[in-house]
């Protein structure tokens, strides 16, 4: 039987990544967005909390970027053989935003996207560590057991 996840518990959260990324400016002052941030190690927590925020940012800005899971699977074009899956998530300035990822593989990799507005971005990502996981398997199992 799967156990229903305490996600309000601090101790069952881990700080799996963190960085701050500033916009390039060019000679004349313009600045370039802020390029994809890859998070450099493969996740395997199936609830995230991800926290955008900016110090540029002005009182009237609520979207905090986006964010999308990415799993390799051995077909591509072009060299790329990894593909997006689950929905994209819309992340909420200066507030975590927690993701229930699909579960279709053990590791996944994680992008966040920035809006192209922003001058400077700060990402935190924590994972998920305690017991209980969001399967449709441990639903059945508890539906199941009900029955017997």
């Amino acid at each position: 039987m799967s156990l229903t996840p305490s996600l309000t518990d601090s101790n069952n959260w881990v700080l799996a990544y963190s960085t701050q990324k500033a916009a390039a400016q060019d000679a004349t002052g313009a600045y370039f967005p802020i390029s994809t941030i890859s998070v450099p190690i493969l996740l395997d927590s199936f609830f995230l909390a991800i926290r955008t925020d900016s110090q540029e940012k002005k009182a009237t800005w609520k979207y905090g970027g986006s964010a999308a899971y990415y799993l390799p699977t051995g077909i591509g074009i072009g060299g790329v053989t990894e593909s997006r899956f689950g929905e994209v998530r819309y992340l909420s300035l200066g507030e975590f935003t927690l993701c229930s990822v699909p579960k279709l593989a053990n590791e996944f990799e994680l992008r966040i996207f920035p809006p192209y507005y922003f001058r400077d971005i700060s990402v935190s990502v924590w994972m998920y560590t305690g017991a209980g996981e969001p399967t449709i398997e441990g639903k059945l199992d508890k539906i199941y057991d009900a029955i017997i």
